[in-house]
């Protein structure tokens, strides 16, 4: 038999039902009996036990003393600090079929006089309460029996500690029972680790700040973007098998532990080499010393996007969405112990890379040889474009969603195009060199191949459809 007391405090903002922590009761607040007899029943969930006993008290807040100048100095009222109800719950061995099982009711009475306690009934675990012991599940608010697990329901009470208040509000809203179910069901497949509750979490405020947002928890990515730049990228997703598993979900998703984010923001205040406004850049802060956590924010320009063409946005999606996943490789193999991608701080490890396999041994000796011998050395993370299939992968990506990124009635290029005589994969192959145009691979390109991807790029630019349907 177990003995525990908790402190129940309902001025807090319950999270589904539940409540963390210690039940407290000032006798300010309100008595709410219904979460009382949920959050005291939740103890059977952890335990794996059902209730045996249940009783409780007025007393003084923090064990102060009650008023000299009352007769009854034990339960007359509290000198400062008011009053706390505390409730002992005792729990063991659930009953077995046939037996006789316990309920409790409340009756708080008055704080003034000690008045009031809980008396044993009938069974907390029956299926006329809120609790239904053994089956290892609960009910959330708004739900008609179906339930999400203890640990989840745990995890949602402990983001009083992390969440704003109107955030709270927001994923306690009855109406936000779909993202729970698809936070618990997520939440399982990840073992509940440390990362999926901070990506959960990232969900939560997202989802909040935008209800247009789109969240992909197999590949642990939020998509904030909007406009044409969403639907683009709902293209590829939907057309591109090389961008949907290589580029996300095995990179990002199934067997790694971090998140990416897609939004949507003013980057006037960034410039380009050439001088030009940024279309796009990869935010990442990591220490590996400090947490090993991480989120890869990847920001588009809506003003930058909007002068682009359909294939044009796409190549910049796919382009920045590479640039983190090749940053999470170098990080996968312990290459870095710090990045800030604001500061433009890269620091290498010392230690060799962690990989075991031939294809891993050889993106880290390469990533190393550009970083350490690059002719422009600052354009080392380009040059990671072009380490294996990487580039080859893009370029199928491109294949892959033209067919429905293109214009359906005159499709690019038309008959008079100065492209016309090319074919499509050649036109995709010159178009994937956009913005590798400082690394030593396209240094060594021929002045004749230089000259078709720039003609390539304009003719796109100005004769690519850019209205696009998903």
């Amino acid at each position: 038999m177990n003995s525990n007391l908790f402190r129940y405090e309902p001025s807090a903002l319950s999270i589904h039902n539940g409540f963390s922590g210690r039940l407290v009761i000032n006798s300010s607040h309100t008595f709410d009996t219904e979460v009382l007899r949920y959050f005291i029943g939740l103890q059977t969930k952890n335990s794996g036990s059902c209730i045996t006993g249940v009783s409780g008290n007025w007393e003084c807040s923090d064990g102060n003393n009650h008023s000299p100048s009352d007769v009854d100095r034990d339960n007359g009222p509290c000198r400062v600090g008011g009053n706390v109800y505390y409730i002992d719950v005792e729990y063991g061995p659930c009953p077995t079929a046939g037996e006789e099982e316990m309920s409790f009711d409340f009756d708080a009475g008055n704080p003034r006089n000690g008045g009031g306690g809980i008396s044993s009934g009938n069974n907390p675990c029956a299926p006329s309460l809120v609790v239904d012991c053994g089956n290892g599940t609960m009910p959330i608010a708004g739900d008609n029996g179906n339930a999400i697990s203890p640990l989840t329901t745990a995890f949602l009470n402990s983001l009083t500690l992390t969440l704003t208040r109107t955030q709270l509000q927001f994923i306690n809203d009855p109406a936000q029972e779909s993202l729970v179910r698809q936070i618990d069901i997520f939440l399982a497949e990840e073992g509940h680790s440390p990362e999926a509750q901070a990506f959960a979490i990232e969900a939560i405020i997202a989802m909040e700040e935008d209800p247009n947002t789109e969240v992909y928890f197999d590949d642990k990515l939020i998509n904030q973007l909007t406009g044409r730049a969403k639907c683009v990228f709902n293209i590829l997703k939907g057309s591109s098998p090389t961008f949907s598993s290589s580029f996300i979900h095995d990179n990002f998703g199934s067997d790694k532990t971090v998140g990416v984010k897609l939004l949507m923001s003013d980057l006037s205040s960034y410039i380009t080499l050439g001088g030009d406004g940024a279309a796009a850049l990869t935010q990442l802060n990591y220490d590996a010393n400090l947490n090993n956590r991480r989120k890869h924010k990847i920001v588009f320009d809506p003003n930058v996007l909007n002068t682009m063409s359909n294939l044009e946005t796409a190549l910049v999606l796919l382009h920045e969405i590479v640039h983190a996943e090749l940053m999470e490789r170098c990080i996968q193999l312990g290459m870095f112990t710090q990045i800030d991608t604001n500061m433009n701080i890269y620091n290498f490890s010392s230690n060799p890379p962690v990989g075991t396999s031939f294809e891993d041994n050889y993106y880290a000796y390469m990533v190393n040889w550009y970083n350490l011998n690059s002719a422009n050395n600052s354009q080392w993370v380009h040059n990671l474009f072009t380490i294996d299939v990487v580039r080859q992968n893009l370029i199928s990506s491109l294949l892959d969603g033209n067919a429905f990124l293109n214009d359906p009635i005159a499709p690019f290029p038309v008959s008079t195009s100065p492209l016309s005589s090319l074919t499509t994969v050649q036109i995709m192959e010159s178009f994937s060199w956009n913005g590798l145009e400082e690394t030593a691979e396209y240094q060594n390109l021929t002045m004749s191949q230089i000259n078709l991807i720039e003609l390539v790029t304009s003719e796109i630019n100005l004769n690519y459809t850019k209205i696009c349907t998903d």
